[in-house]
C-alpha cells in the first residue's frame, strides 16, 4: 500500500489519453467491480518511493483468501501471479 502522499500524488497525475482519471480502487474493490463491469480495464500501479513509477494492465482470474490471482499483460508474453488484497488498481471505464 502507498504512503498517503504517494496516494496524493497519484491522484495528481494528469491522464492525457483518458477521457475521464481513472477510479483509484485497492484489489479488493477493483475485484468486485470486475464482477459486474464487462467494458473496464484495470491496471496495477507500480511505486517507486512516493512516486507512480509504471501502470501494468491486469485482469482478474480469481482469489484465494488473502490474494488475487491476475494476469499481467506485458511484452513479450502475458503471466499470471497475485496481488495483494491491499495493492492500488486504476480503473479505466469509457
Amino acid at each position: 500500500m502507498p504512503t498517503p502522499k504517494g496516494l496524493d500524488n497519484l491522484r495528481a497525475f494528469t491522464w492525457p489519453n483518458a477521457a475521464q482519471p481513472p477510479q483509484i480502487l485497492e484489489a479488493r474493490d477493483a475485484y468486485m467491480h470486475n464482477l459486474t463491469t464487462f467494458d473496464a480495464r484495470y491496471y496495477r500501479v507500480d511505486w517507486w518511493d512516493d512516486m507512480p513509477a509504471g501502470f501494468t494492465r491486469i485482469a482478474f482470474l480469481g482469489e484465494t483468501p488473502d490474494a488475487y490471482r491476475i494476469r499481467v499483460h506485458t511484452e513479450p508474453r502475458d503471466f499470471e501471479t497475485m496481488m495483494a488484497r491491499d495493492e492500488i488498481v486504476l480503473v479505466f471505464s469509457d
